[in-house]
């Protein structure tokens, strides 16, 4: 793994620059500590360092198997205050919050139906239309 120094990236008054590039994805890093850490993420051994007792599923920090963990439990503490509908993690909860925002709305041509973002479209047209993509969705301004 290499780490590479970059002069003048991101440099934006008032910030700190990026000038550390990570050689496989890009992404830049203000320090080579921040960068060495990144780099453990491409490593496919340190990938699977955590494992789940249950499902198997690898991660390359405790804090993601802990994360992880809490989807095989009843436990959902992350509520939508529009709905109220429970989630277990946080992620999910920002993911759901776009189906009440009409303005991100997408219509389906074939059935009218209106979802929340392409992968909740491309999804349905997976299950209901047989991942038919004949027609493009109208996005509702």
């Amino acid at each position: 793994m290499f780490l590479f120094r970059l002069k003048n990236v991101h440099m934006l008054p008032g910030r700190t620059p990026k000038r550390y590039l990570c050689n496989v994805c890009h992404k830049t890093y203000k320090t080579p500590q921040t960068l060495r850490h990144h780099l453990k993420l491409h490593d496919p051994f340190y990938k699977l360092r955590y494992k789940c007792k249950i499902c198997r599923n690898g991660y390359p920090q405790l804090h993601l198997l802990k994360n992880h963990m809490i989807t095989h439990t009843n436990v959902k503490p992350h509520k939508c205050f529009v709905c109220e509908k429970s989630f277990h993690q946080k992620q999910s909860l920002k993911a759901h919050l776009k189906v009440h925002n009409p303005d991100r709305m997408i219509q389906c041509l074939q059935c009218k139906a209106y979802y929340a973002g392409w992968d909740c479209l491309r999804q349905h047209k997976l299950r209901k239309h047989n991942g038919s993509t004949a027609e493009d969705p109208i996005v509702i301004d």
